[in-house]
């Protein structure tokens, strides 16, 4: 991977790449402005090279792949000329060839909120939008997370029941953490019934049950992922109490029970850097 080229192990674990992730997942939130989109497209695509990048590996939420990352991108500006300039419909294209997995075009989600503003989450849109997301040739994670921020909190509820639920059910094949689910949940959670939570376990338990060894691994960052937000959801005074616990663990592990003396990681930090433009100039320059 060209991440690896470009990071020293010894400062802090591939660090670029965990920034590059992050922000990936991030992303779908819709809360970044033009600004700091074009200053991340620029960071992408200066930190990446498209001929290593080229291959997307389906079920992984990674950045493994240039076009999807750059197309997620561009797909949030605001501003139709940028969007245009940056070659939107191009990468419409090439996503939609190359991957199963790939952001909507910026058209359907103007099309889908302009009748939510005229109708509201009615009856009509939970059936047909329902149907639509179900199109198995397809991933729609990023869509549905972006529909729902249009929605009230009771039809929030609505949607979680009859669109994002049964979406995640028909999907799961690849567990949750893995296959982009994660997005969903993490944005849904509050919305799930006890019932919700129990065929979402049940599922990774079967999965564990039957001990697929290629599975392991997923079944882990799964049973993270369901603690997590089932915590979040119903225990919500517990999270600072499970963070503790899971750096202690890792400590533990990485000094061998206290047996191995490590030196803490300082971080040290710029306080000339205020914003995600301050941090991409100092990165590659203006």
């Amino acid at each position: 991977m060209s991440f690896e080229l470009k990071n020293n192990p010894h400062d802090f674990y591939y660090w670029r790449k965990s920034l590059m992730d992050a922000y990936y997942e991030y992303l779908p939130q819709g809360k970044m402005g033009d600004q700091d989109l074009l200053a991340l497209h620029k960071l992408i695509n200066a930190w990446t090279n498209p001929e290593i990048e080229r291959t997307f590996r389906y079920g992984e939420q990674s950045v493994d792949c240039l076009k999807n990352y750059t197309y997620r991108i561009v797909s949030l500006l605001k501003d139709s000329e940028l969007r245009k300039q940056l070659g939107e419909e191009q990468f419409c294209e090439s996503v939609a060839k190359d991957s199963q997995l790939y952001t909507e075009p910026h058209e359907i989600l103007e099309a889908i909120t302009q009748y939510l503003k005229e109708n509201g989450a009615d009856k009509n849109f939970m059936v047909n939008w329902g149907l639509y997301i179900m199109d198995p040739r397809f991933t729609r994670t990023t869509l549905i997370t972006r529909v729902g921020d249009f929605l009230t909190e009771k039809e929030k509820r609505d949607y979680s029941d009859k669109c994002v639920f049964p979406y995640i059910e028909a999907h799961d094949q690849y567990g949750y953490a893995d296959s982009g689910l994660g997005e969903l949940i993490g944005n849904f959670y509050w919305c799930f019934t006890d019932k919700n939570w129990e065929t979402l376990m049940t599922r990774v338990l079967e999965e564990i049950y039957k001990g697929e060894p290629a599975y392991l691994y997923s079944a882990n960052r799964d049973l993270e992922l369901m603690n997590l937000y089932y915590n979040m959801a119903r225990h919500p005074g517990k999270i600072e109490k499970l963070f503790e616990e899971r750096l202690s663990m890792h400590w533990n592990w990485i000094t061998e029970n206290g047996i191995l003396n490590l030196k803490e990681y300082i971080l040290d930090f710029d306080q000339s850097i205020h914003s995600l433009q301050d941090f991409v100039c100092k990165q590659i320059g203006k």
